[in-house]
């Protein structure tokens, strides 16, 4: 038996498309949900910067053409920003466990 790893979207896409013969590929186990594909900045970087980006990213309208050039070159429809780091525990939990974060 092999066996291999995927994002999600990318497998539905594969399905979707027919890329992947289903009769012959089956999904053994799914993730649970995670916060990834995020934006970060040095923590010593000028609040008032940070601040900024953060609002620029946030403003960034998938209805507006220019703005969705971008956002589908990231695939996705928009940015929210983070409110509680606690979001992150599952991910560092995994790191620490995997050995990947000390």
């Amino acid at each position: 038996m092999e066996a291999g790893a995927l994002n999600e979207l990318i497998w539905a896409k594969l399905v979707e498309t027919k890329k992947v013969d289903t009769s012959k590929v089956r999904v053994i186990w799914t993730t649970p949900a995670y916060v990834d594909y995020n934006w970060t900045v040095r923590g010593d970087l000028d609040k008032n910067l940070v601040e900024k980006l953060r609002a620029a990213l946030v403003r960034l309208d998938y209805k507006n053409p220019n703005d969705r050039k971008l956002l589908d070159l990231h695939r996705t429809k928009r940015y929210i920003p983070v409110t509680s780091e606690s979001i992150f525990e599952g991910i560092e939990k995994a790191g620490r466990s995997s050995g990947l974060i000390k």
